[in-house]
């Protein structure tokens, strides 16, 4: 079963989630390097000042220095900075 762009079907579980559950936005935009995800995320989150917005976003296989994670999460945090988390689906043995 081919999983491209994900790397796994576990991914594309997670993704799938996260475009069901509706807290947070996937963004579709694979290969970014963390770099692009931080002049992308501003844009994605739009200001703190508005409850309306989403309250995080996600980007999907993010390239961190040599290593790609499989998703990177933005998020505003109570000092109004955008903060990341990385969220990594499956382990070594996937690989």
């Amino acid at each position: 079963m081919g999983c491209a762009p994900f790397g796994s079907p576990i991914e594309i579980d997670f993704a799938a989630g996260v475009v069901e559950h509706g807290a947070m936005r996937f963004v579709p935009k694979f290969a970014l390097t963390y770099e692009g995800v931080r002049t992308e995320a501003p844009k994605q989150l739009g200001p703190r000042s508005k409850p309306d917005r989403d309250r995080a976003v996600v980007f999907p296989q993010v390239r961190i220095a040599k290593y790609t994670v499989d998703f990177l999460v933005m998020f505003w945090d109570r000092r109004d900075l955008i903060m990341p988390i990385v969220v990594e689906c499956d382990g070594h043995d996937f690989h």
